[in-house]
């Protein structure tokens, strides 16, 4: 994350945001929620977490207080690209390339 914003909360849910890459993207109190990722990163993540200030589990009221939140407006997400889910191929390829910034969000047509 490069874009010169600091954030209370990196949510990586795709295992692509390890600690050392987006601490300078957090506020001074900030944190990085990994949700998904390998058993390495996962490790890595806590070895990190411990050196930095301690560990804490994430419970599902942490869950529904990060959704609760977002529904607020107070979580904003980053969103790079939206496509139809027909394009999931050109997702992917963005995904890929390295370059997008924020999310892509796929839709759905409501007729399905």
């Amino acid at each position: 994350m490069q874009n010169g914003q600091r954030y209370d909360v990196v949510m990586d849910t795709v295992g692509k945001a390890p600690y050392a890459r987006v601490k300078d993207s957090l506020k001074p109190g900030g944190r990085v929620l990994m949700v998904v990722g390998d058993l390495f990163q996962s490790l890595a993540w806590a070895w990190q977490r411990a050196t930095v200030g301690g560990t804490s589990k994430v419970s599902g009221e942490i869950y529904r207080r990060l959704m609760s939140l977002a529904e607020q407006g107070v979580l904003k997400p980053v969103i790079d690209t939206v496509l139809p889910f027909e394009q999931i191929v050109e997702a992917h390829r963005r995904v890929d390339s390295g370059h997008k910034v924020g999310s892509i969000v796929l839709t759905f047509a409501k007729d399905r």
